[in-house]
């Protein structure tokens, strides 16, 4: 009976190994980018400048420097239905045309003020739109990554993993004989 044991773990243990490098593979920054995604590697210097204008860099680093857009195709891959990233890919493309009919450059190619200027304008469409909900869901999800980067976390929002230190011997002032007992 013991083998049989043996045997079964070790079978666990060798898939475990087997199947570890294709699990963690997704973890990193590197796959952000999925091919069978409705954005692609061309989207990525449109949604960069897109985020970088939602949350440029001041004191602080901006959307761009905290990999803020990897994040959202990544969320758009992995949380969203297909029907809401092409949304989204609608969204960007009309971003882009309306900065190419207005200044005859791309989005990316734009000065602040231009950037600024269109997303108004997006957001000021019907709210039941492409580009109202694009511009807020493209706001929605810039403030979530910059909010939930760990520059952010750490050094903004004073994140402590473990606050304070315990002590585990500190002397109660409580005097149980006076202590009523609770009702429910």
């Amino acid at each position: 009976m013991e083998r049989r044991v043996a045997i079964r773990n070790i079978a666990f243990v060798v898939g475990s190994v087997i199947s570890l490098p294709s699990w963690a593979n997704g973890l990193f920054r590197t796959t952000a980018y999925q091919p069978g995604t409705t954005l692609t590697a061309a989207d990525n210097p449109l949604l960069t400048s897109i985020a970088d204008t939602i949350i440029p860099a001041t004191d602080t680093p901006g959307a761009k420097a905290l990999g803020v857009p990897a994040l959202i195709q990544k969320i758009l891959a992995d949380c969203y239905e297909k029907e809401v990233g092409e949304s989204f890919a609608k969204g960007m493309s009309w971003v882009d045309d309306k900065a190419k009919a207005d200044y005859g450059k791309t989005f990316a190619e734009c000065a602040t003020e231009q950037r600024l200027t269109i997303l108004k304008q997006a957001q000021k469409e019907d709210p039941a739109s492409d580009q109202a909900k694009f511009i807020r869901m493209a706001k929605e999800l810039t403030i979530l990554g910059f909010n939930s980067s760990e520059y952010v976390v750490t050094k903004i929002n004073k994140y402590v993993m473990t606050p304070g230190h315990y002590y585990g011997d500190v002397p109660l002032n409580f005097d149980y004989t006076k202590a009523k007992p609770v009702k429910r």
